[in-house]
């Protein structure tokens, strides 16, 4: 949730409009701030019963918007008149305020205010007393104290990400001319000291100071030309100690005039810190020659630190109205690479790493295995550190998935003194992390450079059917993605998809962890994200970053560059999976027909039905066929044949029928495969024949589910298979389909050879002879037919 801040100033007790006034607070009060800030000047001058009445009110907005609530003095709340000409100042406002902040107690009504006279007769009662050197002294009040040396302080308002500087602008003596202002030394020097202090991230950085500290470009004409008795004299001073110290946003009043800025004191650098500077106009000024005299701020901080300013506009006759049109309200929202900007440089003070790119590249295959590879160039360290440093890598694997290849640097990269360092923190059988060990001379001048792939099979659901299939209810899409773990000026998220795709257009999405930007760093610089983290969606961010994804046609390659992502954030690509359900009743059937061979399978074990034994000689038949067809010149080499149907409860293969060479006893019942899983799975899941022969083209994405030998058969050979040929079988009314539908697939017919000369190895190198394919085609035509026949005995 974005935090809001109203932002009041220049309040001018008693000469403001007070029925004015109950309509601001009235407003403030719908606008349901969590922090109310006040930038000075509460009343025209340091009387302790004016000053009682400001904090008396403000108490009362702390109370009804359970906002918490911060002041700092202005010049009238200090200097008679608010000219420091020949005068000291006063402590009214140090006893009537604790430092900073209102009073957490509550005050009884103040009494009337005593009468003043007329503002001509203050003026020149003023200068009276400046050319006489007397000074005007409240009546009845008692002799203050001595002035605390310091009085600027820092301040983190209750459960908020927020660190407020609260900046007196005010001078101790009368040497500042008019209504200028100055940060002391000694504050100055203090708040550094404590900032040294502060560790812990806060989102936003903001100061309040009185004066302010860049000139007023819209001053309404009669105030030009006076600003040298305006200013904050040593702005320069106070500006750079905030940009040391990464504040973000500076609110000031002072000139009654609403304004919107920022400043950056390393405009050379592409990596400088930008600082938003918002003046608030008199919250109730009575100004009967500007209809529009009066104003106040209300600032939204996002979740992501970006700043939006909402001025509003009114007349000391009209109350504001916060949802009045453009004439009420100007709106100033911060680009997003102003923001971006920010939290890189936040980020690199406090990681003390950088990147200058980060490629992260991704292929996705026709069997849902993904392939990634990532470069990283320029890292480097910044400041302090000489040491080696580690980058932590992680691979997701889904429950259904494996990983089939690496983690594995690049050989230059080895050459170079790169290595990869295993951890067992967070690793489970769904996420391995590692880490990439990079020597301390790599770290220096430009910074080193390495390449890291890594691979896991069946990692991706290819349809619409899978998608339901692994989580029903979910919606049917894909992503992949980098997390921003380490400052990094540019980040490249790169996906090729399979064929098939070419009409899929990618959806870019943004999310940052739940507790930004509260999140640890580890001693190499990383930020720690534990497995479990929560992530939450980032829509603004999300706008601003899908403008760099681009489709590169030539490559098929869709990629999303990101300028400075920001440390903590998940950026991803998300894409729509294909394949709508066909026409009823083929899904129907489909489900009715693998639940009866289900059912048949497991009465072939006790007590078959008449049914379930015509079912199981057409089975020997096909077994035979492929026996003969597949099987190769070596006679006596084991075989199996197995009929699997799909169990949607086990999301597997579930074997229903099956034939050995050497026994009559059928395959182990427990012996499932996974959706997409080995041989079998990788032919139902891609809806097409797949052959594998261990050692001839054979894929480290497709490999055989290991078998489950059977502790009973003494005759089963002690090895696996060199050889396997998977052909998915369907719905007869999609049995021409080169791909059917996956709501059509049925089952798989698979066979298994532990000859190592089977006609199953043509089949499995990369480009199979045109006999071959021919053989393959026959024998998906002849077990497509008699799974028909048998399916027909089945279910009579």
């Amino acid at each position: 949730m974005p935090i809001r801040i109203v932002h009041l100033s220049d309040l001018h007790y008693p000469t403001m409009d007070l029925g004015t006034w109950a309509s601001v607070k009235r407003t403030v009060a719908q606008l349901q701030p969590a922090l109310i800030v006040v930038s000075g000047d509460l009343v025209d001058q340091p009387f302790e019963e004016d000053l009682q009445w400001a904090r008396t009110e403000l108490h009362g907005l702390e109370t009804e918007t359970g906002a918490a609530v911060c002041v700092v003095p202005g010049n009238h709340d200090v200097f008679e008149f608010g000219n420091a000409i020949r005068q000291t100042r006063k402590d009214c406002f140090e006893r009537t305020f604790r430092p900073g902040m209102t009073t957490a107690v509550t005050l009884p009504p103040p009494p009337p205010p005593a009468p003043k006279p007329s503002y001509w007769a203050q003026v020149f009662g003023g200068i009276g007393s400046v050319l006489s050197g007397r000074q005007a002294q409240p009546v009845a009040l008692p002799r203050p104290p001595p002035a605390p040396p310091l009085r600027s302080l820092i301040w983190q308002p209750p459960g908020l990400p927020i660190l407020v500087a609260l900046l007196d602008s005010n001078p101790d003596d009368c040497n500042i001319a008019f209504a200028a202002g100055e940060v002391s030394h000694a504050d100055l020097t203090a708040l550094g000291t404590e900032l040294n202090e502060y560790k812990d991230p806060h989102l936003i950085r903001i100061a309040v100071v009185h004066h302010h500290v860049l000139p007023i470009a819209h001053s309404g004409g009669k105030l030009v030309g006076n600003d040298q008795l305006m200013v904050l004299r040593n702005a320069g001073s106070v500006l750079e100690l905030l940009a040391r110290y990464r504040f973000d946003l500076v609110l000031h009043g002072h000139k009654h005039r609403t304004q919107f800025a920022r400043v950056d004191l390393s405009p050379g650098d592409m990596q400088g810190y930008p600082i938003a500077v918002a003046s608030a106009g008199a919250a109730a000024i009575i100004d009967p020659y500007q209809p529009r005299s009066c104003g106040f701020n209300a600032i939204d901080v996002d979740d992501n630190g970006r700043i939006t300013v909402t001025s509003y506009a009114y007349g000391h006759e009209t109350p504001p109205r916060p949802n009045g049109d453009g004439d009420d309200r100007r709106i100033y929202e911060e680009p997003f690479p102003i923001v971006t900007r920010r939290a890189m440089m936040r980020a690199r003070d406090r990681h003390g790493i950088q990147c200058r790119e980060r490629i992260a590249s991704f292929v996705v295959t026709d069997n849902g295995d993904l392939l990634t590879n990532t470069v990283l160039t320029g890292l480097r360290r910044l400041g302090g550190g000489t040491g080696p440093l580690r980058l932590p890598h992680i691979s997701m694997i889904p429950p259904h998935g494996r990983l089939a290849s690496g983690p594995a640097l690049e050989q230059a990269s080895l050459d170079e003194g790169y290595q990869i360092v295993y951890g067992d923190v967070d690793d489970t059988d769904t996420r391995k992390k590692y880490w990439v060990g990079v020597p301390a001379d790599r770290l220096g001048g430009e910074g080193g450079t390495y390449r890291i792939r890594h691979e896991v099979a069946n990692s991706l659901s290819m349809t619409q059917w899978e998608a339901e299939q692994r989580q029903p209810g979910m919606p049917a899409t894909e992503w992949i993605g980098a997390i921003a773990a380490y400052p990094t000026d540019v980040l490249k998220i790169r996906l090729r998809l399979p064929p098939g795709f070419d009409d899929v257009q990618p959806v870019v999405s943004c999310k940052r962890i739940a507790t930004f930007p509260g999140y640890t760093v580890d001693d190499d610089g990383n930020i720690d994200i534990p497995k479990g983290t929560i992530f939450t969606d980032d829509q603004a961010m999300k706008t601003h970053v899908e403008a760099g994804l681009t489709y590169l046609t030539a490559e098929r390659i869709w990629q999303l560059t990101i300028e400075r992502p920001v440390v903590g954030y998940s950026y991803r690509l998300n894409w729509p999976l294909p394949g709508g359900a066909p026409a009823e009743p083929v899904p129907s059937h489909t489900r009715a027909w693998r639940r009866t061979l289900l059912a048949m399978g497991e009465r072939c074990r006790h007590a078959p039905t008449p049914q379930d034994l015509l079912a199981r000689d057409v089975f020997r038949k096909l077994a035979a066929y492929l026996a003969k067809s597949l099987g190769g010149r070596e006679v006596a080499a084991p075989w199996i044949v197995t009929l699997f149907a799909y169990d949607e409860d086990a999301t597997a293969l579930r074997p229903v029928l099956s034939r050995k060479s050497w026994s009559e006893r059928g395959v182990n019942p427990g012996f499932l495969v996974k959706l997409g899983g080995g041989i079998a799975g990788a032919a139902f899941q891609q809806r097409r024949p797949v052959a594998w022969a261990r050692g001839v083209g054979t894929s480290r994405l497709i490999e055989p589910v290991p078998y489950l030998r059977d502790p009973e058969d003494p005759s089963e050979p002690n090895r696996a298979e060199d050889a396997i040929f998977a052909i998915p079988v369907y719905h007869s009314q999609l049995q021409d389909d080169r791909r059917p539908s996956p709501w059509g697939a049925i089952g798989v017919v698979s066979f298994s050879s532990w000859s190592g000369f089977s006609e199953i190895n043509p089949l499995a190198g990369d480009a199979p002879p045109a006999e071959s394919l021919a053989m393959s085609s026959d024998a998906r035509v002849v077990a497509q037919g008699l799974f028909n026949a048998l399916l027909d005995a089945a279910i009579g």
